[in-house]
């Protein structure tokens, strides 16, 4: 079972959201104490509008809160492809390439390279992320790199 819940934070007068990706389901005491807990989260990701990951997960079947507080994922294949798009929009602005970004991580033959991309991506952020300061920028030359073999960029 996974997990995407959202993290909403001000800043400079803006409000900005985070995608916080976990692989399994935190209880009401454990949301207390995620701050303390931050090595149960696997990637934590700042995305412009939330309503574009809900609505890529609704498109692969999974279930959202009517409040849209989190989505439940059921499956491994849809949980890395949700990493890889939140992980690839970070830095994608154009709009025929964000459209392109949705078609590739819906489309069929994605799963294999949705599951190295996010491994790879998980990976660099439990390494290079958490220390306070970096967080998700260190996802951006990956990211380039993901949108480099995909004709992305």
């Amino acid at each position: 079972m996974y997990r995407i819940t959202w993290v909403k934070k001000k800043s400079k007068g803006k409000m900005r959201y985070y995608a916080c990706f976990r692989s399994y389901i935190l209880t009401e005491k454990e949301r207390d104490l995620e701050k303390e807990k931050t090595i149960s989260l696997d990637i934590k990701v700042p995305v412009s509008n939330p309503s574009e990951i809900l609505a890529i997960a609704k498109m692969l079947g999974c279930e959202v809160t009517s409040s849209m507080s989190w989505v439940r994922i059921t499956t491994e294949d849809t949980y890395f492809r949700l990493i890889v798009y939140a992980v690839a929009r970070m830095s994608t602005k154009k709009p025929a390439k964000i459209d392109k970004l949705k078609s590739l991580v819906v489309g069929e033959g994605f799963s294999t390279d949705a599951w190295w991309w996010a491994n790879t991506f998980i990976n660099k952020y439990k390494n290079e992320g958490v220390v306070k300061g970096i967080g998700a920028r260190c996802l951006y030359k990956p990211a380039k790199a993901f949108k480099l073999v995909y004709n992305l960029d």
